[in-house]
């Protein structure tokens, strides 16, 4: 194989393991205090963030295997598979709109997919419960979650997306 080729590899897969730990670190280590509810993290910033940085398989791999490992050393296991699949669905999320993220409404596929992770979980937890009740209480509790990601996402976004342009032409 080519050498170039190899070392653009290695250096795919270790902005994907980075990115796989921060999100990580981000759900379990920043937290932030709400009364009533525990605490929010920051890992869904992080999700929305990797969604425009990495590959697409690279980004569905970090986010739903990096707030996996989340969920099983926070104590929630039963979560783990669900999580996999719910992060993984916030980067389709903002893949499918990724239209709007070169117009002055960059913020709709952040809001979109925080707002579809509140609305899985509470799904998952109505079925885990078998009451709606319980999925209505997940829905609410996760819906600040989501949008105050969307909005640390919304924020970062600009300074991040310049990041990544003059990463990319440090590559060429």
């Amino acid at each position: 194989m080519n050498e170039k080729y190899e070392i653009k590899r290695t250096q795919l897969l270790t902005l994907i393991a980075l990115t796989t730990a921060v999100i990580t670190t981000t759900t379990m280590i920043v937290k932030i205090p709400v009364p009533l509810y525990g605490y929010m993290n920051l890992g869904d910033a992080m999700i929305m963030l990797s969604a425009i940085l990495l590959p697409v398989r690279g980004a569905l791999f970090a986010a739903g295997v990096g707030s996996a490992i989340a969920d099983i050393f926070l104590g929630y296991p039963q979560y783990a598979l669900f999580t996999l699949f719910i992060k993984a669905f916030e980067v389709v999320i903002i893949l499918l709109l990724k239209r709007f993220l070169s117009t002055k409404k960059y913020a709709v596929p952040f809001f979109a997919a925080g707002l579809a992770m509140a609305l899985s979980y509470g799904i998952v937890d109505a079925v885990i419960y078998q009451s709606l009740e319980a999925g209505i209480a997940s829905l609410t509790m996760n819906i600040p979650q989501g949008l105050i990601s969307a909005g640390l996402a919304t924020v970062l976004y600009p300074k991040f997306s310049k990041l990544i342009g003059h990463i990319r032409s440090l590559d060429s």
